[in-house]
C-alpha cells in the first residue's frame, strides 16, 4: 500500500489469489479488512480501549462507541509490529488518496501533477508501447480530452503534454534546491513539536466541554428511566428531553469549533513532521526518482503551458523549475 501504491482492493486481490486466510479463516479478504488492518493502531503498539461497549446488560448487545461512554488511548500498550514513524505515514497516504480524484497510488507521479490553466489532473499515456525501444510515456492533461472538454469546460485548455523523463528532471532540480533548506526546516519542525507537545489551554478547554457533555448524557439518561419508572406525562417528558438535546447539540458545536481551531494550528506541525520524517534520514538531495519520496513530500505540481512546473512542498514552500530554451524532453 505504502510503498507499491497498491490499492486496498488491489491487496485483496492478491491475497485472495494466493490462497493466503483471512484474520478469522473465514471468508474472503475485502476492502473494508484490509483498510481496518492500516486503520488499526495496534500494529504500532499502541490500544484504543472501549472502542464499543455494553448498550444492555440484559441482552449483552455491543454498540459502536460515538461518545457515550469515555475513551482510552494506551501508547506502548504491546510490542509493536511496524514503526510509528511508517503507520503514521499510512493514514496520512489513507486521507490523501480519499481527496484525490483516482484511488490508485500506482501512477508514477501518484496523481499529483495539475494543470495550471483548467485544474485537471495529467495523465499518463503510453506511445509506442509494442516496441520498448521507442516506447515513450507523456502526462497529458485531462481537461483536453473532448469529451471531457466538451462537458466540463467552456473553453479549449492550450496544456501541452509533457514526457514522464522531463517531469522527473524537473523534480529533482527542485528537490536539490529544497534539499538546501534542510536545517531550517529541522529547526522550524523542532519549535513546533515543542509547541505542540505542551498542553496548551485549547485542549483544557476541549476537555472541559467533553467533560460537560459526559455528565449532560448520565443526566439524560438517568431521566429517561426515571420517566419510565413514574409514567410521566408526554408533554414534560418531551419538554425536558428537548432542554437536555439542545444543551448536548450546543456543547456538540463549541467542541468542534475548539477541535477545529486545533486542527488548524496542528496543520504546520503536521506538514513539517512529514518532511521531517525524511530530512532527518537524508545526507543529501535525491541523485535518482523516487515515487515514494515524491507521493509524500510533494503536495501537488502545477505545469503551465509553457511546460513551467511549479512543486509544492509538504512545507508549504515552492520551487519553480523553467523549461529550458531546448529542453531535451520536452519535445510536443
Amino acid at each position: 500500500f505504502l510503498y507499491d501504491g497498491l490499492t486496498q482492493f488491489e491487496i485483496a486481490q492478491r491475497l485472495n489469489d494466493a490462497n493466503v486466510p483471512t484474520c478469522t479463516k473465514k471468508g474472503k479478504w475485502e476492502t473494508v479488512r484490509i483498510t481496518n488492518i492500516l486503520k488499526n493502531e495496534k500494529y504500532k503498539g499502541d490500544a484504543l480501549l472501549q472502542k464499543t461497549y455494553t448498550e444492555s446488560f440484559l441482552t449483552h448487545k455491543l454498540k459502536k462507541n460515538n461518545g457515550e461512554v469515555p475513551q482510552y488511548y494506551v501508547e506502548n500498550n504491546h510490542p509493536a509490529i511496524i514503526d510509528k514513524d511508517t503507520w503514521e505515514l499510512v493514514q496520512i497516504e489513507l486521507e490523501r488518496r480519499k481527496s484525490n480524484l483516482s484511488k490508485s497510488g500506482q501512477n508514477l507521479f501518484a496523481n499529483l501533477l495539475f494543470c495550471s490553466e483548467c485544474g485537471n489532473v495529467f495523465g499518463p499515456q503510453v506511445f509506442h508501447s509494442t516496441e520498448e525501444k521507442y516506447r515513450t510515456v507523456r502526462y497529458v492533461c485531462n481537461g483536453k480530452k473532448e469529451k471531457y472538454n466538451r462537458e466540463k469546460l467552456s473553453f479549449k485548455c492550450p496544456a501541452v503534454s509533457v514526457r514522464e523523463e522531463y517531469v522527473i528532471e524537473a523534480f529533482l532540480e527542485c528537490f536539490k534546491r529544497w534539499f538546501e533548506k534542510k536545517d531550517a526546516i529541522l529547526e522550524r519542525y523542532e519549535e513546533l513539536d515543542k509547541i505542540h507537545n505542551s498542553q496548551s489551554k485549547l485542549d483544557k478547554e476541549i476537555a472541559k466541554l467533553t467533560q460537560e457533555k459526559a455528565n449532560l448524557i448520565v443526566a439524560h439518561n438517568e431521566f429517561v428511566n426515571l420517566a419510565k419508572a413514574q409514567a410521566m406525562a408526554p408533554a414534560q417528558y418531551q419538554s425536558t428531553i428537548d432542554k437536555y438535546n439542545s444543551q448536548i447539540e450546543k456543547l456538540n458545536d463549541q467542541i468542534s469549533e475548539k477541535n477545529f481551531i486545533k486542527y488548524d494550528e496542528e496543520s504546520e506541525w503536521k506538514r513539517y513532521r512529514i518532511a521531517k520524517l525524511f530530512l532527518a534520514k537524508m545526507e543529501e538531495p535525491l541523485k535518482e526518482y523516487d515515487r515514494f519520496i515524491f507521493r509524500f513530500l510533494i503536495d501537488r505540481a502545477e505545469i503551465t503551458p509553457e511546460r513551467n512546473i511549479t512543486f509544492k512542498f509538504v512545507d508549504g514552500s515552492s520551487e519553480i523549475y523553467f523549461c529550458p530554451a531546448k529542453p531535451r524532453y520536452a519535445k510536443k
